[in-house]
């Protein structure tokens, strides 16, 4: 043995076990840092750029919920990015690192109830697998999305529930639903937990009336800057006119795409769960089913959505793979061990891309694999005032350039469904109102399906550039000089 490490290996005995405790927690809080760090310089998101651009123009006046902002999620995870903002700038890099910061603050909960569960030492396996599984990018876990923002709040929410604090859990399940709606998992979990330990009606009562804390002031805010109508449309009611298509090939494409994550975590504690305490099976089966509901909420069923099984599979897995260990069955220890190092194979070769090749790779989409140039396209050929329109899903680029988006409906989804918007979308274009509109070559019949959006483009728009398959048109009138050599 090298003789640092027997130094090392002395000093940890030296240590006393609560300072063991500590300094394992640390080491695994920055181990979930650390393995993001190669993907800080990964171009943004369709996601993170509504949640940085909508932070950005509310902190500067814009109304949420408005015709000049709208986005039909929740305050919290806005406020979230407005803090991170504050705290760390507004770049890529920072925008990254804060949503990695938010896991890092997730590990120790998954630490506590791990050790509540079982034992010490599948408490630490089971942060470690936490802190590394959930930056898989075939969950998209290394972005800063609402997703891994809620499951702090959540999981810390269920370990105050397991020591009997059902007010302050109630509190934090509030906050977990205003980050991202399908925290409401962790309310349903809650009840679950109540009913499983007969829990007294008082204790249904806090938990509940702490968990309408959040969800409260959500409502007052609305009410006192848009009103009842905007505010009930943008959060409830625009998601009636919404009807996905084929959800149940969304579901099967997206459960095989993020397989790499969940299928060793599962394989690997089903493998030892005959080892295991029946009543903690039991617990972590309703954490698993009680997560369910709340990804299907948004009927998408997308990678990042796959991120809330992360924290109970993590668990099951390092619980089962301590036992296999300790009740010496050696065919099962390397099956689940060979198992739950799959992530090296299968997450290790994107660390290693450059930002293009591992944009590309991953999501398959110009207006993200080359946000970056587009935004700075548009920063040297445009004003602050000047606004522009990226057809149909690019916030991220609005953001990075520091340009209003001319239409307020910033995701596609919203241009398919919602009632008028296709509508206005034309009439803005054929008025020319943006300075530029941003498009690639190909668009989804959804957004466009008479194609008007396409002729009045082509008849108030030309053709001034293109970066990869991003096409970028100006205004007619605009277009010679840009088109000049």
């Amino acid at each position: 043995m090298p003789s640092f490490v027997f130094t090392l290996s002395t000093a940890w005995r030296r240590l006393a076990t609560a300072q063991q405790r500590m300094l394992a927690v640390i080491g695994a809080m920055l181990l979930a840092v650390l393995v993001r760090a190669p993907f800080f310089r990964w171009p943004l998101i369709a996601d993170e750029g509504v949640y940085a651009y909508t932070a950005h123009w509310w902190s500067r006046g814009y109304a949420l919920y408005s015709a000049d902002l709208w986005m039909d999620r929740p305050q919290a995870i806005f406020v979230a990015y407005r803090l991170g903002m504050g705290l760390l700038g507004g770049s890529t890099a920072a925008l990254r690192l804060w949503g990695a910061l938010w896991v890092a603050a997730t590990v120790p909960f998954v630490y506590l109830i791990a050790r509540r569960l079982f034992d010490e030492r599948a408490a630490w396996l089971a942060m470690a697998l936490y802190a590394v599984y959930s930056m898989s990018p075939h969950i998209e876990g290394f972005t800063a999305n609402a997703e891994l923002f809620m499951l702090l709040p959540a999981t810390a929410s269920l370990w105050l529930l397991l020591r009997g604090r059902p007010g302050w859990a109630g509190l934090l399940a509030g906050l977990a639903v205003m980050l991202k709606p399908s925290g409401v998992s962790a309310g349903l979990l809650a009840m679950a937990v109540l009913w499983r330990e007969h829990a007294p009606w008082s204790a249904y009562l806090r938990y509940l009336a702490a968990a309408l804390l959040a969800p409260f002031a959500s409502l007052i805010h609305g009410l006192i800057t848009v009103g009842w109508a905007d505010y009930a449309y943008a959060l409830f009611f625009s998601r009636l006119s919404i009807q996905r298509p084929w959800p149940l090939a969304m579901f099967l494409s997206n459960l095989w795409l993020t397989a790499p994550v969940w299928l060793p975590l599962a394989v690997a504690g089903l493998l030892g769960r005959t080892l295991l305490p029946r009543s903690s099976r039991r617990f972590l089966a309703l954490w698993l089913l009680t997560a369910l509901p709340g990804m299907a909420m948004g009927g998408g069923w997308y990678r990042h959505y796959f991120a809330q099984i992360v924290p109970p599979l993590a668990v099951l897995a390092a619980a089962s793979l301590k036992a296999l260990y300790a009740a010496g069955s050696r065919q099962r220890q390397v099956w689940a061990t060979t198992l739950l190092c799959t992530l090296a194979l299968s997450a290790g070769p994107y660390m290693l891309m450059s930002p293009h090749r591992g944009a590309e790779a991953v999501f398959q989409k110009p207006m993200v694999t080359y946000a970056n140039e587009v935004s700075a396209w548009v920063r040297a050929h445009s004003t602050p005032n000047d606004t522009i329109y990226v057809a149909y899903e690019g916030a991220q680029i609005c953001y990075l350039s520091g340009r209003r988006s001319a239409n307020p409906y910033l995701f596609a989804i919203h241009v398919n469904y919602l009632p008028g918007v296709y509508d206005g979308l034309v009439a803005q274009i054929e008025a020319a109102e943006p300075r530029y509109v941003l498009t690639t070559i190909w668009r989804g019949a959804l957004s466009d399906p008479d194609e008007r959006f396409t002729l009045a483009l082509h008849e108030h728009y030309t053709l001034v550039d293109t970066i990869d398959l991003v096409e970028i048109y100006a205004r007619n009138g605009e277009a010679d000089a840009l088109l000049a050599p």
